[in-house]
């Protein structure tokens, strides 16, 4: 039986009105068949008086959309509902993979669309053996802050652990079901609290993917090249990574995906 893969390019512009949608399908190869869907935003312009309030509105219409549009070749996937890389910033999207193994890229930029170089991606594992399920658990690689660091008080009630041994420094503590670690590459913790405090005020109000076990979010102060930023959790059997470049739209890309 032939297995079913999927390849979805889609750019989506959170600001404009309409959507259009295109489909296109490739010949069954020896091993598997593809499936190209193409979706592509229309521009139109608005009353500067009504920019705002109109702006939102077809910024949610045109997420919509695009789930819709996705959804209409891999059933149940992630899309996200806010956009990660701020309002009205361009989002190119390309999907790979079936319903229960898939990988979402995001970037500002086509080019940008290799699993190397997206700054975000959101990739779901389905594991079929007991073996396989125990691996992708311990990639969660949820850590419990230690008792005994130094406290630090982070709002919204909370406190982390702060630890600056090996020339680096990072804060940790638990919010709702995920452990968080905020990372420094550098000693002075200083801004690891900052970073670790502006994540509890985001989280304070916007909601992290439901997980069946623990979750565990590793975010970094600077920005990298490597989507070193991570959050990680289970839902039913499936096991979800979404791994960014820069940490708040890591985060934002979490706390956004239904």
């Amino acid at each position: 039986m032939n297995k079913r893969l999927l390849l979805i390019p889609a750019i989506l512009l959170l600001s404009g009105a309409g959507y259009v949608a295109s489909r296109a399908g490739a010949a069954p190869q020896a091993e598997a068949e593809h499936t190209v869907v193409v979706a592509r935003h229309v521009g139109k312009t608005v009353r500067a008086g009504q920019a705002t309030r109109v702006a939102a509105r077809q910024a949610t219409s045109d997420l919509a959309a695009l789930k819709a549009t996705l959804e209409a070749q891999l059933p149940g996937v992630k899309v996200p509902t806010v956009n990660p890389f701020g309002d009205g910033v361009t989002v190119h999207t390309k999907a790979t993979g079936s319903v229960g193994d898939y990988r979402l890229l995001f970037a500002e930029h086509a080019a940008q669309l290799t699993t190397t170089t997206a700054p975000l991606a959101l990739k779901k594992v389905t594991p079929t053996s007991t073996a396989q399920a125990q691996t992708e658990a311990g990639k969660l690689a949820y850590r419990a802050p230690d008792p005994d660091k130094t406290k630090t008080t982070l709002g919204a009630g909370l406190t982390g652990t702060v630890s600056t041994a090996t020339g680096q420094s990072t804060v940790s503590w638990r919010q709702g079901d995920y452990a968080i670690i905020v990372a420094d590459d550098q000693q002075d913790p200083t801004e690891a609290k900052e970073l670790a405090k502006n994540v509890v005020s985001v989280l304070a109000s916007n909601a992290l993917p439901r997980t069946a076990t623990r979750g565990a979010i590793v975010l970094h102060v600077a920005d990298g090249t490597k989507r070193q930023n991570t959050v990680s959790w289970r839902e039913t059997s499936a096991y979800y990574t979404i791994s960014g470049d820069n940490a708040m739209a890591t985060l934002r890309l979490a706390f956004g995906v239904r």
